[in-house]
């Protein structure tokens, strides 16, 4: 839940979940009532139309809700929702901005940090550097694409003369069809996949197309050695990207046309879309804990407990190398003294921010270092100059989750267990390029901002 980082701090869990609840709902209609007005505008201004097509990523608007999230918004909510999104104020001048359907969920930054930031007010990011390389502009277009609500946007100089304002500049007018993300446009590829860390675990991609109602959660994608004859690859899928035909494409970039063995669910929160995912690939075996399920479903979604791979919520021994519960792909709990040098990627238990939190840990090899999929269990926040972080604001049990951490970092004390945290929320920590002891201090500044937090029992 920490994805709401604008709102208000709630005084308790179950107020946090009632708020999210009706912030999910309120997020699709926003995006619904958004684009219905693009597309009137679009019928009147065919240039505005091919606007809207070229720099705003492919959308899928219906999801499938559950009865407890149908709740009506408010009638303030519902003014909002039909007001027209406004450029925020605190972004730079020119043509590329964020407007005020951002959502905060630092996506933008994550891809751009050279180009968006936190706005002084941190309830959202903003431009704060106009694009200017060539490799600014790439990762500016992937900012673009992965934004789950298509808040950021390109101006046009007809978007300008609506506003009063004068023409572009010339430089202006060469970077606004670079930004668009229809290759019509500009011949430039679609900027996912991508590179998680280029240098240290190239096999690892981006997805992009985050979806809203994960409140932007990062989507991933990797492979490893293939357990039968019909699969060079088993490809896992990490979270899931928002349905469309765009995200499809781009995944199948990666996997070809079979498509993902594996959808990882992390936690209950990063869940969106999960069945139509299965619907479009019937073979694809969803893995999640049930720990998430029952009381802890605040979503919900009574198909999570259906899932082909469903992790048990009683108590499982702890294996010998990594402290914490460990399953090969299949579900099965792994022995604490039997080897796990032949499995590729194993899963961990790492409760706190929820009760099923899982963490998918992809071991290193010869050419590939190891990958921690954290989910919301930990993350690097540029929250308050930057840091590694629980999200203690909307932690299940921050002690627990405190000592999950721990033992996450133990992993690496006799050998290298994984040097790239790749997470559901915040930024990715590529611990190949920073100073040795970085991973440790790191933890001790998480574990002082849990402590610090006042349900940290």
């Amino acid at each position: 839940p920490h994805k709401l980082e604008a709102s208000s701090n709630q005084s308790t869990t179950a107020q946090q979940q009632e708020h999210q609840s009706n912030r999910v709902e309120e997020l699709i209609m926003t995006r619904q009532q958004t684009m219905f007005g693009s597309v009137c505008i679009s019928a009147i201004a065919l240039f505005q139309a091919s606007s809207v097509t070229a720099f705003a990523p492919t959308t899928s608007f219906t999801q499938q809700r559950s009865p407890q999230q149908m709740t009506p918004p408010s009638a303030a909510s519902s003014t909002h929702l039909n007001a027209k999104p406004k450029r925020l104020e605190d972004n730079v001048d020119g043509p590329l901005y964020v407007n005020d359907k951002c959502i905060n969920c630092a996506a933008c930054s994550h891809f751009a940090p050279t180009v968006f930031s936190r706005s002084p007010k941190d309830n959202a990011h903003v431009v704060h550097h106009q694009p200017s390389s060539e490799l600014e502009i790439e990762q500016a277009r992937a900012s673009l694409s992965a934004c789950p609500v298509a808040a950021i946007r390109v101006e046009t100089n007809a978007d300008r003369s609506h506003r009063g304002l004068p023409e572009q500049s010339e430089e202006e007018k060469e970077l606004t069809p670079k930004l668009a993300i229809n290759p019509k446009f500009n011949g430039l590829e679609h900027p996912f996949p991508r590179p998680v860390a280029p240098d240290a675990a190239s096999d690892v991609h981006f997805i992009g197309h985050h979806n809203d109602a994960s409140f932007g959660a990062t989507p991933y994608v990797f492979g490893i050695s293939s357990q039968t004859a019909d699969r060079e690859k088993d490809w896992i899928m990490v979270d899931t990207p928002r349905y469309s035909k765009s995200a499809i494409a781009t995944v199948e970039k990666v996997t070809g046309s079979v498509g993902p063995k594996y959808l990882f669910l992390t936690h209950v929160d990063d869940t969106a879309d999960h069945q139509k995912w299965k619907d479009h690939y019937p073979d694809l075996k969803r893995i999640f804990h049930a720990g998430d399920l029952g009381r802890h479903n605040w979503i919900g979604d009574k198909r999570l407990e259906d899932v082909e791979i469903l992790l048990p919520a009683t108590d499982v021994p702890a294996h010998e190398a990594t402290n914490m519960p460990t399953f090969r792909l299949d579900g099965t709990p792994i022995p604490p003294t039997a080897s796990i040098a032949e499995e590729e990627a194993v899963i961990l238990h790492t409760p706190g921010h929820s009760p099923g939190s899982i963490t998918l840990w992809k071991r290193p090899t010869e050419t590939s270092e190891g990958v921690i999929f954290s989910g919301d269990t930990y993350a690097f926040s540029t929250r308050g100059g930057g840091r590694m972080s629980a999200f203690p604001r909307y932690g299940n049990n921050l002690r627990t989750q405190g000592e999950t951490i721990g033992k996450l970092v133990a992993m690496n004390d006799d050998n290298k267990a994984w040097s790239v945290v790749a997470p559901g929320h915040g930024h990715k920590r590529d611990y190949t390029t920073m100073p040795a002891g970085s991973m440790q201090s790191d933890y001790d500044d998480a574990l002082e901002e849990l402590k610090a937090y006042y349900r940290y029992d």
